[in-house]
């Protein structure tokens, strides 16, 4: 016989509940049929959750390997990049204020330099075309490729800045108004070099074309340390500005009437223009 008593039960069994079935009856499984049932199905439980435990292992690994690959590859770039910007050679930016563009393109390509035109501003001096300002400045170091920006002048402006630094502040004042532009904030500063009440430096600086008016603002010398200067107008401005301009000029000692207020200045002592020095009491009134 084929099989065996182990088949030849099993088909046994079978055969009785299947007739059990037909009859309408079940009966409760002999400890052999549990037996044998746990034993079929074991195997396949612990193969399914054995292979999902080793499925999910191979995935890591496989993650973790292309996490470490693509590190390393993004290393090897940058540090390549690095090392060609390193053994980059370094050139002298030109000079090529007063060029025109092309001019200018050319220039710096000699040099294995870029050129990017950034704006067009209105120049009083330098003609319609011709470059203003550039940047990197002419006489600096570049690595080769770098790009040059430049300014580039659209010609005569409605209002142009005239250049009072080294003018006496009146005068200055003077040639700001007369070009119909305003004067902003005077700040003083002490100086061992620039003569008392001189202009140090403007902003904007000379010769800036403007097609809108603006304040000019101003730094004045105030003389060696410890010397008198010119008290400064605050009149008409609020506390906090008056503050700032007061302390921007070495006047700390400040004292506002009635105290506490905050509106604007209606008087000052001293007065505008009298010779003070930093340890001066400055006298505030307010509206």
């Amino acid at each position: 016989m084929s099989g065996g008593p182990r088949t030849a039960a099993r088909q046994g069994f079978a055969r009785a509940r299947a007739a059990e079935a037909r009859r309408g009856k079940r009966r409760p499984p002999t400890p052999y049929e549990r037996v044998e049932r746990e034993r079929r199905l074991r195997p396949r439980s612990e193969g399914g959750f054995f292979s999902f435990v080793f499925g999910l292992i191979g995935l890591i690994i496989r993650m973790t390997i292309v996490t470490v690959l693509v590190g390393a590859l993004g290393a090897f770039v940058g540090y390549e990049v690095v090392r060609a910007y390193v053994r980059t050679p370094e050139v002298v930016v030109p000079n090529v204020k007063g060029m025109k563009v092309q001019d200018a393109f050319d220039a710096l390509a000699q040099k294995k330099l870029g050129l990017l035109k950034e704006r067009a501003e209105p120049n009083a001096i330098v003609a319609p075309g011709e470059i203003i300002e550039q940047k990197p400045p002419a006489g600096s170091k570049a690595k080769e490729g770098t790009v040059v920006r430049v300014v580039v002048s659209s010609g005569r402006a409605n209002y142009i800045v005239p250049d009072v630094v080294g003018e006496t502040r009146e005068n200055a004042i003077n040639k700001i108004r007369g070009a119909g532009l305003e004067v902003g904030n005077i700040t003083y500063m002490e100086s061992d070099t620039a003569p008392r009440d001189s202009v140090i430096s403007q902003n904007p600086e000379a010769n800036k074309g403007l097609e809108q008016p603006m304040p000019v603002h101003l730094l004045v010398s105030a003389g060696p340390p410890g010397t008198a200067f010119p008290m400064p107008d605050v009149t008409g401005k609020l506390v906090s500005e008056a503050r700032q301009i007061l302390q921007n000029s070495g006047l700390t000692n400040i004292q506002v009437e009635p105290a506490g207020a905050e509106g604007t200045i209606v008087s000052q002592d001293p007065p505008v223009g009298k010779s003070v020095l930093p340890s001066q009491t400055v006298v505030l009134r307010v509206k």
